[in-house]
């Protein structure tokens, strides 16, 4: 039993997975989360970010695995990524959703993804922070929509970087697949929409991630990558909840995370 009160089913086979949303799975040691609330053909898959210490937990971090949206109100693909469970002895925060060479992480991302997301007609990816770069990723390899909010596009330059590598003791340039976004672009083509949103108040993101970003994507010689994806700033008048800065605050206010999801769906 998880600490979301689901039953773990180990899989050997996806066909084997089911959408009750009774079970979480884990198929060739990844796991992750499918629940069909309804008959509608759009599903979100979504990407979690860092795991953050939590002293009250056992192990002085949020549990595992981690299932953002598991309980919104779409058919819903939650993966929790897999390099964060390989190095939970050393609390590794974050991960990325990177597949280190010789290991098969990112063919079993993809052979997930590809199962579920082939029934059916809409498909979003989602994830915000270090969720948002699994989520462009996979965007890219499935030609699907993206929404990604406040997120690292440039791994080397964010503030844990130095952590990361630390506690993998892992070169990302030679020790990692496909780690670098705009070669992703590059090798994939541009995911069929992206929604890119970051708050201007979160400047490590704004000046590290999300400029560096436009601007690639801007001076890119392929108009089709323009067309692709949108940019939106927002400044929120609040100060950011008790123990959070505004990396944490991810939405503009008086806007929901449904109706930036439902504005994406209807949009061509």
């Amino acid at each position: 039993m998880s600490h979301y009160g689901f039953e773990l089913k180990c899989v050997s086979t996806l066909e084997a997975v089911d959408g009750s949303g009774k079970h979480y799975h884990n198929y060739k040691g990844v796991h992750f989360y499918y629940r069909k609330n309804h008959e509608s053909d759009r599903l979100i898959v979504t990407f979690n970010g860092a795991m953050y210490r939590d002293p009250s937990s056992p192990t002085g971090m949020v549990l595992l695995p981690i299932f953002r949206g598991h309980d919104w109100k779409y058919n819903v693909l939650c993966m929790s990524d897999k390099l964060l469970e390989d190095f939970s002895d050393k609390k590794l925060e974050l991960g990325w959703f990177l597949s280190p060479r010789g290991s098969n992480y990112l063919d079993v991302y993809t052979e997930i993804i590809g199962h579920v997301v082939n029934m059916y007609k809409t498909v979003i990816f989602h994830g915000s922070s270090a969720g948002g770069f699994p989520a462009l990723h996979y965007a890219c390899v499935f030609f699907k929509k993206a929404l990604v909010l406040n997120s690292q596009f440039y791994i080397e330059r964010y503030a844990l970087f130095p952590h990361f590598t630390a506690t993998t003791e892992m070169n990302l340039a030679t020790d990692f697949d496909e780690h670098d976004l705009e070669a992703i672009i590059d090798k994939h083509g541009p995911p069929l929409r992206a929604h890119i949103c970051c708050n201007a108040n979160d400047i490590n993101h704004m000046n590290n991630h999300f400029i560096p970003f436009k601007q690639f994507v801007e001076n890119d010689e392929r108009e089709k990558l323009k067309e692709k994806i949108t940019f939106t700033t927002f400044t929120n008048k609040e100060a950011p909840p008790l123990g959070k800065t505004h990396h944490h605050v991810i939405l503009p206010t008086g806007v929901s995370m449904n109706a930036m999801f439902d504005e994406l769906f209807r949009h061509i």
